[in-house]
């Protein structure tokens, strides 16, 4: 197995989380299944992995800068929202009745243009990060970008005196949330599951190779290997479902998988060596 492979997936099992700041997700959690691992399987799943990797590996440094950089980016922008609301509601407490519907406005737009920009950085984060399919790509941008539009159209009518009435911005906000935020986080934690379905095939894909390796080599493999295996097909398993079903229909959460994930990559930390102490290890997840 290539080293530090399972130290990577690791650090991408905890960047994975970063993203849910923006959102809750309120999908159901439930309790995992168990799945058996059959000692033989079908060749094209071994096909699909490679399929869906190729290429992967080499771009995980790559990827490592995307991460980091657009989490430094979500701090700042969570950080700067959480200063600006908190002085917006100030503001709001202490205005008197002639006041408040101007500084009511002013809040709503800055909060639509800063998160405009975020989301504008996001969808280049999203052109750049490895380990997504296309098609989940394409429509978790397409979806971003109608938010961005639907965020300017909220700056023009603040600008144009289209919001008359607190109501009116309150139901202006109700209808960015259901028509346009939700469906976009949707397509931003499909992208997340998606990503985390590669590594899971590349992981796949090193242990098989590790086991064939040592049957070759010494006429049988480590028995360690198996729950390993087992452990990483069923979240596999778990990834390709949660990916193929509506957001509405999801029979377990994105955090639950990935929860029942972190013991799979455990287990394989314990049998490939670890690297040399103060080494770094690549952090090449997705942290949207």
């Amino acid at each position: 197995m290539p080293p530090r492979t399972a130290l990577a997936a690791a650090a991408m099992l905890t960047t994975l989380w970063t993203g849910f700041a923006l959102a809750q997700d309120s999908s159901p959690s439930s309790s995992s299944s168990s799945s058996s691992s059959s000692s033989v399987e079908d060749p094209l799943l071994r096909s699909f992995r490679e399929k869906r990797t190729e290429g992967f590996r080499e771009k995980l440094a790559a990827a490592e800068k995307f991460d980091r950089n657009w989490q430094a980016t979500l701090r700042r922008y969570l950080d700067r929202q959480t200063t600006y609301r908190r002085e917006c509601r100030s503001n709001l407490r202490k205005a008197n009745r002639d006041v408040r519907m101007a500084i009511l406005l002013r809040c709503f737009r800055g909060t639509a243009s800063d998160k405009r920009e975020l989301i504008r950085k996001q969808i280049q984060y999203i052109e750049q990060i490895p380990g997504v399919t296309e098609l989940i790509r394409r429509y978790a941008i397409e979806r971003l970008q109608s938010l961005t539009e639907a965020l300017t159209a909220i700056m023009s009518g603040v600008d144009g005196g289209v919001f008359e009435t607190q109501d009116q911005v309150l139901e202006a906000r109700k209808n960015l949330l259901e028509r346009y935020q939700m469906k976009a986080w949707d397509m931003i934690t499909l992208v997340r599951a998606d990503r985390a379905l590669t590594w899971v095939s590349l992981l796949l894909l090193d242990v098989d190779t590790a086991r064939e390796s040592e049957t070759t080599s010494v006429g049988s493999e480590r028995p360690e290997w198996q729950p390993v295996r087992t452990c990483l097909r069923t979240a596999e398993q778990k990834l390709q479902t949660f990916i193929q079903e509506p957001p509405d229909k999801h029979s377990v959460a994105l955090p639950a998988i990935l929860t029942e994930l972190e013991p799979c990559v455990q287990q394989l930390q314990a049998i490939e060596p670890l690297p040399e102490a103060g080494s770094s290890s690549t952090s090449s997840a997705s942290s949207l």
